[in-house]
């Protein structure tokens, strides 16, 4: 496991069922937290503040270092660790204020905080609770809706989002491109208005019964082997085998994703459940990508799977799959 998952706290049903091989505290899915409270388990009880930012012209003691005009050392309150380094316009999102986002609908009882972290030694600060609410498709495969509120600090903006999980793996799963609502992100040149970004996001309600009628929907297409092939083909295009002077040998490689793929077809937790349909082919890409154990940088993987090249990638065959499947 990386040290970059400083600490997290989830919430668990069993003891089988701890994310990330059960790194952190985890909560009894009856315990009853204040988001306060979750934040302190999750690691997250620091602040973000800006220092001063100082070089030393020459190495001799008597010569006084010189302050750097506009740029300050973004670090931790608790132990120092310069986090980024930041201009005098950047506004900080404190990590309260990630745990405070979801405590008036945790409160009212339309959320409960399923787990939140730290990950690269502080940089990227999250909290993801379940909005109560989900659908279960044919064969008994569950999926639940979740928002995530993921805060970068000096880093890239922030984000607040909807996402769907498949329960029985622990799969996320992307909506089709062009979702509206689904992302809202946070820009540190501005103060961070939490009304605003709900009003935008609208709870991600209004996506998941989209999302139901699509997975519904592919529940119901069969699919061929070839046909499947031919899905991976279009998402994972073989590349050219090139001798040492670069001439193309008449022969090609596919990327490392495309076997990962193929091979989760069948592997992938919960295949019976909708096996031969096109929601199974979808899921072995979600699947390959959210538990590739060759990955050991965590964090990078976290933020590539739910903001970066990951998440586009799911996004792209959920609507590969409907394409093909209708």
């Amino acid at each position: 496991m990386s040290a970059n998952v400083e600490h997290m706290a989830y919430r668990f049903a069993n003891r089988s069922d701890t994310p990330w091989h059960g790194v952190g505290t985890p909560i009894a899915r009856n315990e009853e937290l204040s988001t306060e409270e979750f934040q302190k388990r999750a690691g997250a009880e620091w602040l973000a503040l800006k220092r001063k930012l100082y070089f030393r012209s020459k190495p001799a003691l008597l010569v006084p270092d010189i302050e750097v005009p506009k740029a300050f050392a973004l670090a931790r309150d608790d132990n120092q660790f310069v986090l980024n380094i930041v201009s005098e316009q950047y506004k900080i999102v404190q990590n309260k204020e990630v745990f405070n986002f979801f405590q008036e609908f945790c409160n009212a009882g339309d959320m409960d905080m399923e787990t939140g972290g730290v990950l690269d030694y502080g940089r990227t600060v999250w909290g993801l609770a379940n909005i109560r609410e989900g659908f279960t498709l044919s064969g008994g495969d569950h999926v639940q809706g979740f928002l995530l509120f993921s805060n970068s600090h000096g880093g890239s903006a922030g984000r607040i989002k909807f996402t769907p999980v498949r329960v029985v793996c622990a799969n996320t799963l992307a909506l089709a491109l062009g979702g509206s609502g689904t992302d809202f992100r946070i820009h540190h040149k501005a103060t961070f208005d939490p009304e605003i970004a709900k009003t935008a996001l609208g709870l991600g309600h209004k996506q998941l019964s989209e999302f139901k009628e699509q997975a519904e929907f592919l529940t119901t297409r069969r699919m061929s082997s070839v046909a499947f092939t031919e899905f991976l083909e279009k998402l994972f295009p073989p590349r050219d085998v090139v001798d040492e002077k670069g001439r193309s040998i008449d022969t090609v490689t596919f990327p490392r994703m495309y076997h990962k793929s193929l091979a989760a077809l069948s592997t992938q937790k919960g295949a019976h459940m909708s096996e031969g349909t096109w929601w199974q082919g979808y899921n072995a890409i979600t699947y390959a990508i959210d538990h590739d154990i060759t990955r050991s940088d965590r964090a990078a993987l976290f933020n590539s799977n739910m903001f970066g090249n990951g998440f586009k990638v799911k996004q792209q065959a959920l609507q590969t799959a409907l394409e093909f499947a209708r």
